[in-house]
């Protein structure tokens, strides 16, 4: 989806004067894509749905789910999202790190 440009993250250091897309679903820096958890689970049940696929698993129940298979990072509370401030606002991210992300994506294809 983002090599695609369906979604776009916004790079970290970018402040909130520069121009977001309205597909923009979170940020990104070097190590991480810290994205807003509500909208990157939209984005993927609209793409599941335009692909002929269903995505029926709820955003919480993914979080858990990924939790689970070691693919995001936790808070410093134990939540399955990170506070985290971007153009000095705090709000909660799902924090990925780039690596298991690429390695996921090289493993399908």
């Amino acid at each position: 989806m983002l090599e695609s440009e369906r979604i776009n993250l916004k790079k970290c250091g970018a402040t909130f004067d520069d121009y977001t897309p309205a597909n923009c679903i979170g940020y990104e820096d070097d190590e991480y894509f810290y994205l807003h958890s509500a909208l990157a689970h939209k984005e993927v049940r609209r793409f599941c749905g335009e692909q002929g696929e269903s995505f029926t698993i709820g955003e919480k129940a993914l979080l858990k789910a990924l939790d689970a298979e070691n693919l995001l990072i936790k808070g410093s509370d134990g939540k399955n999202t990170v506070q985290h401030s971007f153009g000095g606002k705090n709000r909660r991210y799902l924090v990925i790190p780039k690596q298991k992300a690429r390695a996921i994506y090289d493993e399908a294809n």
